[in-house]
């Protein structure tokens, strides 16, 4: 199964491409991502992961890139599913120190997030117009990951 590298690196202190959607959207297929990307796009072939959307569906890893947010260098997956359209979008740092970096730079996007503590984990999430974002730590941990979701239908 193909992977497409979006083997970009985009501007290290904003995070344009993920926070303003301005060369991609929900349920976009790769061929026009591809364009809409202004040649960014490199196909290259790879195994599919085992993500799921919020329906159970298994999505499968078709881009990457990278680009900053709260002024670290993150790293973004483009999830598409059976039907090829653009489904989720994974990030983390290239650091798993930068977690805070990270929160701080979609606090900065989209407003405050809201906290969720439990004993071990920390997840935080932002609703913004077209997409719902959450942000999942373990402090003293590696885990510092990110998700884009289209909104609840």
């Amino acid at each position: 199964m193909r992977v497409i590298l979006l083997g970009v690196l985009l501007s290290f202190s904003a995070f344009p491409a993920l926070a303003q959607w301005d060369w991609w959207s929900w349920g976009m297929m790769p061929d026009r991502l591809f364009g809409a990307s202004r040649g960014a796009v490199i196909p290259t072939e790879s195994d599919p992961g085992d993500v799921r959307d919020d329906a159970g569906t298994i999505l499968y890893p078709r881009g990457e890139y990278a680009t900053g947010l709260g002024g670290v260098l993150v790293r973004v997956t483009l999830l598409f599913d059976a039907e090829d359209r653009l489904a989720l979008v994974a990030g983390k740092p290239s650091d798993h120190e930068d977690c805070p970096a990270v929160e701080a730079g979609l606090d900065a996007l989209y407003g405050e997030g809201r906290v969720t503590d439990s004993a071990s984990t920390r997840i935080v999430r932002w609703q913004h117009g077209d997409h719902r974002v959450e942000l999942t730590s373990m402090p003293g941990n590696e885990l510092c990951d990110f998700v884009f979701r289209p909104p609840e239908r």
